[in-house]
Protein backbone atom coordinates (compact mmCIF):
# COMPACT_ATOMS: atom_id res chain seq x y z
CA UNK A 1 0.00 0.00 0.00
CA UNK A 2 1.42 3.37 -1.00
CA UNK A 3 2.10 5.67 1.93
CA UNK A 4 0.63 9.18 1.95
CA UNK A 5 3.10 12.03 1.40
CA UNK A 6 2.84 14.34 4.41
CA UNK A 7 3.87 17.99 4.27
CA UNK A 8 5.68 19.44 7.28
CA UNK A 9 6.92 23.00 7.72
CA UNK A 10 10.24 23.67 9.48
CA UNK A 11 12.29 26.73 10.34
CA UNK A 12 14.98 27.66 7.85
CA UNK A 13 18.24 28.40 9.65
CA UNK A 14 21.17 30.25 8.08
CA UNK A 15 23.12 26.98 7.91
CA UNK A 16 21.55 23.56 7.47
CA UNK A 17 23.40 20.27 7.01
CA UNK A 18 21.84 17.34 5.19
CA UNK A 19 23.09 13.78 4.79
CA UNK A 20 24.34 12.14 7.98
CA UNK A 21 22.25 10.94 10.94
CA UNK A 22 23.85 13.66 13.11
CA UNK A 23 22.99 16.44 10.62
CA UNK A 24 20.01 18.79 10.71
CA UNK A 25 18.19 16.58 8.19
CA UNK A 26 18.83 12.89 7.56
CA UNK A 27 16.98 11.07 4.78
CA UNK A 28 17.01 7.29 4.66
CA UNK A 29 17.87 5.90 1.24
CA UNK A 30 19.81 8.99 0.11
CA UNK A 31 23.61 9.22 0.11
CA UNK A 32 23.65 12.90 -0.83
CA UNK A 33 25.55 15.20 1.53
CA UNK A 34 25.24 18.98 1.28
CA UNK A 35 25.44 22.13 3.37
CA UNK A 36 23.07 25.08 2.98
CA UNK A 37 24.47 28.49 3.87
CA UNK A 38 22.33 31.56 3.39
CA UNK A 39 21.05 31.64 -0.19
CA UNK A 40 23.25 28.90 -1.63
CA UNK A 41 24.32 25.34 -0.93
CA UNK A 42 27.35 23.16 -1.68
CA UNK A 43 27.08 19.49 -2.64
CA UNK A 44 29.84 17.28 -1.24
CA UNK A 45 28.51 13.99 -2.60
CA UNK A 46 25.33 12.87 -4.29
CA UNK A 47 23.58 9.88 -5.79
CA UNK A 48 22.14 9.63 -9.28
CA UNK A 49 18.54 10.16 -8.14
CA UNK A 50 19.07 13.51 -6.40
CA UNK A 51 17.51 16.45 -8.22
CA UNK A 52 17.53 20.23 -7.83
CA UNK A 53 14.62 21.99 -9.51
CA UNK A 54 14.29 18.99 -11.84
CA UNK A 55 17.98 18.81 -12.80
CA UNK A 56 20.53 16.22 -11.53
CA UNK A 57 22.85 17.38 -8.75
CA UNK A 58 26.62 17.41 -9.28
CA UNK A 59 29.16 16.57 -6.58
CA UNK A 60 31.45 19.48 -5.73
CA UNK A 61 29.04 22.01 -7.25
CA UNK A 62 27.54 25.16 -5.72
CA UNK A 63 23.90 26.07 -6.33
CA UNK A 64 21.92 29.24 -5.71
CA UNK A 65 18.76 28.83 -3.68
CA UNK A 66 15.58 29.94 -5.39
CA UNK A 67 12.30 30.42 -3.58
CA UNK A 68 9.80 27.64 -4.32
CA UNK A 69 12.52 25.49 -5.92
CA UNK A 70 12.40 21.79 -5.02
CA UNK A 71 15.25 19.57 -3.77
CA UNK A 72 14.49 15.86 -4.30
CA UNK A 73 16.50 13.50 -2.09
CA UNK A 74 15.49 9.86 -2.00
CA UNK A 75 11.81 9.52 -1.03
CA UNK A 76 11.55 13.13 0.21
CA UNK A 77 11.13 16.54 -1.38
CA UNK A 78 12.25 19.81 0.22
CA UNK A 79 10.77 23.11 -0.97
CA UNK A 80 12.53 26.33 0.04
CA UNK A 81 10.49 29.33 1.16
CA UNK A 82 11.80 32.65 2.44
CA UNK A 83 11.99 31.66 6.11
CA UNK A 84 10.75 28.08 6.08
CA UNK A 85 11.26 24.64 4.57
CA UNK A 86 8.45 22.43 3.34
CA UNK A 87 9.32 18.73 3.58
CA UNK A 88 7.16 16.24 1.69
CA UNK A 89 7.56 12.63 2.79
CA UNK A 90 6.56 10.14 5.43
CA UNK A 91 8.19 10.72 8.81
CA UNK A 92 9.70 7.23 8.90
CA UNK A 93 11.94 8.10 5.93
CA UNK A 94 13.56 11.20 7.41
CA UNK A 95 14.53 12.74 10.72
CA UNK A 96 15.34 16.34 11.54
CA UNK A 97 16.41 18.53 14.43
CA UNK A 98 14.80 21.60 12.86
CA UNK A 99 11.97 23.28 14.72
CA UNK A 100 8.58 22.47 13.23
CA UNK A 101 6.47 25.54 12.44
CA UNK A 102 2.70 25.60 12.54
CA UNK A 103 1.38 27.34 9.45
CA UNK A 104 -0.67 30.44 10.06
CA UNK A 105 -3.89 31.05 8.23
CA UNK A 106 -3.46 33.76 5.65
CA UNK A 107 -7.05 34.88 5.63
CA UNK A 108 -7.53 38.23 3.97
CA UNK A 109 -9.73 41.05 5.25
CA UNK A 110 -13.39 40.27 4.78
CA UNK A 111 -12.72 36.54 4.34
CA UNK A 112 -14.46 34.60 2.80
CA UNK A 113 -15.92 37.45 0.74
CA UNK A 114 -13.45 38.92 -1.72
CA UNK A 115 -13.18 41.62 -4.34
CA UNK A 116 -11.44 40.76 -7.59
CA UNK A 117 -8.58 43.17 -8.27
CA UNK A 118 -7.52 44.06 -11.80
CA UNK A 119 -5.26 41.36 -13.18
CA UNK A 120 -1.58 42.20 -13.55
CA UNK A 121 -0.05 40.68 -16.68
CA UNK A 122 3.69 40.98 -17.09
CA UNK A 123 4.67 41.64 -20.69
CA UNK A 124 7.32 39.57 -22.40
CA UNK A 125 9.98 41.54 -24.32
CA UNK A 126 9.29 41.89 -28.04
CA UNK A 127 12.05 44.32 -29.02
CA UNK A 128 14.46 43.57 -31.83
CA UNK A 129 18.10 42.99 -30.84
CA UNK A 130 20.47 43.67 -33.72
CA UNK A 131 23.84 41.92 -33.84
CA UNK A 132 26.11 44.06 -35.99
CA UNK A 133 28.91 42.55 -38.02
CA UNK A 134 32.52 43.56 -37.33
CA UNK A 135 34.35 46.25 -39.24
CA UNK A 136 36.12 45.38 -42.46
CA UNK A 137 39.04 43.03 -42.00
CA UNK A 138 42.45 44.53 -42.79
CA UNK A 139 44.20 42.80 -45.67
CA UNK A 140 47.37 43.18 -47.72
CA UNK A 141 47.67 43.25 -51.47
CA UNK A 142 47.54 39.86 -53.13
CA UNK A 143 51.04 40.35 -54.54
CA UNK A 144 53.37 37.85 -52.86
CA UNK A 145 56.88 38.61 -51.66
CA UNK A 146 58.39 36.50 -54.44
CA UNK A 147 56.47 38.46 -57.08
CA UNK A 148 57.92 41.66 -55.60
CA UNK A 149 61.50 40.39 -55.44
CA UNK A 150 61.89 38.46 -58.69
CA UNK A 151 61.44 41.34 -61.23
CA UNK A 152 64.11 43.63 -59.65
CA UNK A 153 66.51 40.70 -59.31
CA UNK A 154 65.90 39.73 -62.92
CA UNK A 155 66.53 43.30 -64.08
CA UNK A 156 69.69 43.45 -61.96
CA UNK A 157 70.96 40.26 -63.61
CA UNK A 158 70.26 41.65 -67.07
CA UNK A 159 71.97 44.93 -66.20
CA UNK A 160 75.04 43.10 -64.89
CA UNK A 161 75.18 41.00 -68.06
CA UNK A 162 74.97 44.08 -70.30
CA UNK A 163 77.61 45.87 -68.20
CA UNK A 164 80.04 42.99 -68.56
CA UNK A 165 79.37 42.68 -72.26
CA UNK A 166 79.76 46.44 -72.93
CA UNK A 167 82.54 46.95 -70.37
CA UNK A 168 80.56 49.59 -68.42
CA UNK A 169 81.28 48.13 -64.97
CA UNK A 170 81.30 51.29 -62.81
CA UNK A 171 78.03 52.63 -64.20
CA UNK A 172 76.31 49.29 -63.94
CA UNK A 173 77.47 48.78 -60.34
CA UNK A 174 75.98 52.14 -59.38
CA UNK A 175 72.75 51.25 -61.14
CA UNK A 176 72.63 47.85 -59.43
CA UNK A 177 73.20 49.43 -56.00
CA UNK A 178 70.18 51.66 -56.60
CA UNK A 179 68.10 48.62 -57.52
CA UNK A 180 69.31 46.68 -54.46
CA UNK A 181 68.44 49.58 -52.13
CA UNK A 182 64.98 49.80 -53.68
CA UNK A 183 64.60 46.06 -53.21
CA UNK A 184 65.61 46.29 -49.53
CA UNK A 185 63.08 49.05 -48.87
CA UNK A 186 60.39 47.03 -50.69
CA UNK A 187 61.01 43.91 -48.58
CA UNK A 188 61.16 45.93 -45.36
CA UNK A 189 57.88 47.66 -46.17
CA UNK A 190 56.26 44.31 -46.98
CA UNK A 191 57.07 42.85 -43.56
CA UNK A 192 56.10 46.09 -41.79
CA UNK A 193 52.74 46.15 -43.60
CA UNK A 194 52.15 42.51 -42.67
CA UNK A 195 52.91 43.27 -39.02
CA UNK A 196 50.58 46.29 -39.03
CA UNK A 197 47.86 44.20 -40.69
CA UNK A 198 48.08 41.56 -37.93
CA UNK A 199 47.88 44.26 -35.24
CA UNK A 200 44.81 45.84 -36.84
CA UNK A 201 43.03 42.49 -37.12
CA UNK A 202 43.93 41.57 -33.53
CA UNK A 203 42.51 44.90 -32.33
CA UNK A 204 39.43 44.36 -34.49
CA UNK A 205 38.89 40.91 -32.96
CA UNK A 206 39.36 42.25 -29.41
CA UNK A 207 36.84 45.05 -29.91
CA UNK A 208 34.29 42.75 -31.53
CA UNK A 209 34.62 40.17 -28.73
CA UNK A 210 33.88 42.96 -26.22
CA UNK A 211 30.88 43.99 -28.32
CA UNK A 212 29.59 40.39 -28.47
CA UNK A 213 29.97 40.14 -24.69
CA UNK A 214 27.67 43.16 -24.31
CA UNK A 215 25.22 41.59 -26.78
CA UNK A 216 25.23 38.32 -24.81
CA UNK A 217 24.42 40.27 -21.64
CA UNK A 218 21.59 42.04 -23.45
CA UNK A 219 20.22 38.72 -24.75
CA UNK A 220 20.47 37.14 -21.31
CA UNK A 221 18.65 40.08 -19.68
CA UNK A 222 15.87 39.81 -22.26
CA UNK A 223 15.64 36.05 -21.71
CA UNK A 224 15.51 36.47 -17.92
CA UNK A 225 12.81 39.12 -18.31
CA UNK A 226 10.79 36.75 -20.50
CA UNK A 227 11.19 33.87 -18.04
CA UNK A 228 10.08 36.09 -15.16
CA UNK A 229 7.02 37.14 -17.14
CA UNK A 230 6.07 33.54 -17.99
CA UNK A 231 6.70 32.35 -14.42
CA UNK A 232 4.57 35.15 -12.98
CA UNK A 233 1.71 34.83 -15.47
CA UNK A 234 1.71 31.03 -15.29
CA UNK A 235 2.99 29.86 -11.88
CA UNK A 236 4.31 26.34 -11.38
CA UNK A 237 2.16 23.77 -9.62
CA UNK A 238 3.92 24.12 -6.26
CA UNK A 239 3.57 27.92 -6.51
CA UNK A 240 -0.15 27.52 -7.17
CA UNK A 241 -0.38 25.32 -4.07
CA UNK A 242 1.28 28.07 -2.05
CA UNK A 243 -1.12 30.70 -3.43
CA UNK A 244 -4.05 28.50 -2.42
CA UNK A 245 -2.70 27.91 1.09
CA UNK A 246 -2.22 31.65 1.59
CA UNK A 247 -5.61 32.57 0.11
CA UNK A 248 -3.81 34.81 -2.37
CA UNK A 249 -6.02 37.22 -4.36
CA UNK A 250 -4.28 35.88 -7.46
CA UNK A 251 -6.44 32.76 -7.20
CA UNK A 252 -9.34 34.79 -8.55
CA UNK A 253 -7.49 37.07 -10.96
CA UNK A 254 -8.52 35.16 -14.10
CA UNK A 255 -12.04 35.05 -15.38
CA UNK A 256 -13.68 32.63 -17.77
CA UNK A 257 -13.50 35.30 -20.47
CA UNK A 258 -9.69 35.21 -20.45
CA UNK A 259 -8.07 33.30 -23.31
CA UNK A 260 -5.68 31.63 -20.86
CA UNK A 261 -8.32 30.85 -18.22
CA UNK A 262 -7.23 27.21 -17.74
CA UNK A 263 -3.64 27.56 -18.94
CA UNK A 264 -1.02 26.25 -16.51
CA UNK A 265 2.74 25.72 -16.67
CA UNK A 266 3.81 22.07 -16.81
CA UNK A 267 7.58 22.46 -17.32
CA UNK A 268 10.34 23.80 -19.55
CA UNK A 269 11.04 23.40 -23.26
CA UNK A 270 13.38 24.63 -25.97
CA UNK A 271 11.22 27.26 -27.62
CA UNK A 272 11.59 30.40 -29.68
CA UNK A 273 12.01 33.55 -27.62
CA UNK A 274 9.50 36.38 -27.75
CA UNK A 275 12.06 38.99 -28.79
CA UNK A 276 13.66 39.17 -32.24
CA UNK A 277 17.35 38.55 -32.90
CA UNK A 278 18.67 39.90 -36.18
CA UNK A 279 22.21 39.65 -37.52
CA UNK A 280 23.89 41.77 -40.14
CA UNK A 281 25.70 40.16 -43.04
CA UNK A 282 24.86 37.31 -45.37
CA UNK A 283 26.46 34.43 -47.25
CA UNK A 284 28.19 36.87 -49.59
CA UNK A 285 30.30 38.17 -46.70
CA UNK A 286 33.78 36.86 -46.12
CA UNK A 287 33.50 33.08 -45.78
CA UNK A 288 36.64 32.69 -43.64
CA UNK A 289 35.85 35.50 -41.20
CA UNK A 290 35.37 33.70 -37.87
CA UNK A 291 34.14 36.88 -36.17
CA UNK A 292 31.16 37.15 -38.51
CA UNK A 293 30.36 33.47 -37.93
CA UNK A 294 30.59 33.94 -34.16
CA UNK A 295 28.15 36.82 -34.26
CA UNK A 296 25.71 34.87 -36.45
CA UNK A 297 25.85 31.87 -34.08
CA UNK A 298 24.21 33.95 -31.32
CA UNK A 299 21.02 33.80 -33.36
CA UNK A 300 21.13 29.99 -33.33
CA UNK A 301 21.40 29.43 -29.55
CA UNK A 302 18.41 27.47 -28.18
CA UNK A 303 16.63 29.29 -25.37
CA UNK A 304 14.79 27.53 -22.57
CA UNK A 305 11.52 28.76 -21.19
Amino acid sequence: MEREQIEKTYERKHQITIGNPADDIYIAGSTTQLVIKGNSFHVYSCDSESRWDGQPLGAGQDYELKEDACLCLGPCQIVFLENMLLVYGTKEFYQTTLLEVQEDHFEFEGFPNYTRSPRIIKKVPTDKILIQKPGEKASMTKTSLIEMIVPPLLMTGITVGIGIFMKMGAFMILSDLTTVMTLIFTVTKYFQDRKDCKKKNAKRAERYEEYLLDVRKQLNEANVQELEAWNYNYPKINQIEKLIREYSPRIYERSIQDDDFLTVSVGYANAAVSFQIETEGNELDEEDDELIKEGQQLNQVPWVR
